[in-house]
């Protein structure tokens, strides 16, 4: 028997994964195509599920309550294993609720009704795919050269194609935002251009943010990114190297207040941490063992957590659990804490070594490169 499997990929969107199931019904129709019965796995409210259906008279009918405003890779495989290319067909679940998919000749030859979300969806796969066609054809020259010429290459090609691998992300998914910024499926193009971006880069993200719809903007999803794109333009130049830093007054478990400045004329490592943090766990024997090496009237560590409210006895406990015997302070405010926008923390463990003056002289210092840098201050 002959079986067609379509499996549903869930990536979240940087603004829109509702709390609810939507209701899809996908109506399949096979045109010279051999196909006896359909599999489709999805993402919903309930986890991951995977659902079949017999195909009937050339025709399937797959009726799931999923996520919405995600999108999917329908594969089509077959009784041999892994689906190749012809048994593939990319989807995606916008705001249409109802559509048909009509598969001709190839699984993969497939031509969507009523459903616009997926005829935009498959204009940025054919600009993605055009692009890398690009690049392949460049990796084809140099390796035919290697053939011919004993290992020889092109340097000049070599150069093009790091530049297109370079520019990829901005000139597929940023042009499309560009050219089409109402598309319907602007949520999985923006979160595309976001996620491939890998480190923050507000130059280009805030003018494609600008060209963004009103409604968009609003979305929690792109307020939390530019929130984020701050934190990330402040840690690269008020809290970088050679500055100083920034000032704060928090508490500690005994409801003392305590200060940063309060501690100026030494060096001093703010560390911050949260209970909930298992990599800032994982961390603290490094701290314990640089604390009882190098404490005394020139260095100190002051603690600074990102627990939330309510959380201050596990707060507690882990003070206690991982031996930190240093100062340690938090407003109990999670990622809402002002430490947050004040350093441009993006993520933790995180820490910032100053020095005697309040001067920033080390930044996310783990492992061997706190010892290291500790050592060049504090020479034996």
């Amino acid at each position: 028997m002959n079986k067609v499997m379509l499996t549903l990929l869930l990536v979240t969107t940087a603004c829109t994964l509702h709390a609810q199931d939507v209701n899809f019904t996908i109506t399949g129709h096979l045109e010279n195509v051999k196909a006896s019965s359909v599999q489709v796995s999805y993402w919903s409210s309930k986890g991951y599920k995977t659902d079949v259906v017999d195909v009937t008279g050339n025709t399937y009918k797959l009726s799931i309550a999923a996520s919405a405003n995600v999108d999917v890779v329908l594969k089509a495989g077959n009784l041999n294993g892994m689906p190749d290319a012809k048994n593939m067909v990319p989807v995606f679940l916008g705001g249409t609720e109802n559509f048909s998919i009509t598969h001709k000749n190839t699984f993969s030859n497939a031509t969507f009704t009523g459903s616009p979300e997926n005829i935009e969806y498959h204009k940025l796969l054919a600009i993605n795919t055009a692009y890398n066609a690009k690049i392949n054809a460049l990796k084809k020259k140099q390796q035919d050269l290697d053939m011919l010429g004993n290992g020889k290459t092109d340097p000049a090609i070599d150069e093009e194609i790091a530049t297109l691998n370079k520019n990829w992300n901005d000139e597929v998914y940023g042009d499309y935002i560009r050219n089409n910024p109402s598309t319907k499926i602007l949520a999985f193009a923006f979160n595309s251009y976001v996620q491939n971006m890998g480190q923050l880069v507000g130059a280009k993200l805030n003018p494609i943010i600008e060209l963004l719809p009103d409604s968009f903007k609003v979305m929690p999803g792109v307020k939390d990114l530019q929130a984020r794109i701050k934190n990330a333009e402040t840690f690269e130049t008020t809290v970088a190297i050679d500055k100083m830093a920034p000032d704060f007054t928090m508490k500690d478990p005994n409801d003392n207040s305590i200060s940063l400045s309060s501690f100026r004329g030494k060096y001093v490592l703010i560390d911050f941490w949260a209970s909930w943090c298992g990599p800032c766990r994982a961390e603290n024997p490094t701290l314990v063992k640089a604390y009882e090496k190098y404490k005394g009237e020139k260095f100190e560590i002051l603690g600074v957590s990102l627990d939330a409210e309510g959380a201050k006895e596990k707060w507690m406990k882990a003070i206690k659990d991982d031996g930190l015997t240093w100062p340690q302070i938090s407003d109990l405010k999670y990622w809402k804490s002002e430490v947050v926008k004040l350093y441009g923390i993006q993520g933790i463990p995180l820490n910032f070594l100053i020095d005697p003056d309040g001067k920033i002289i080390g930044r996310s210092l783990r492992g061997a490169a706190l010892e290291q840098k500790l050592g060049e201050i504090f020479p034996d």
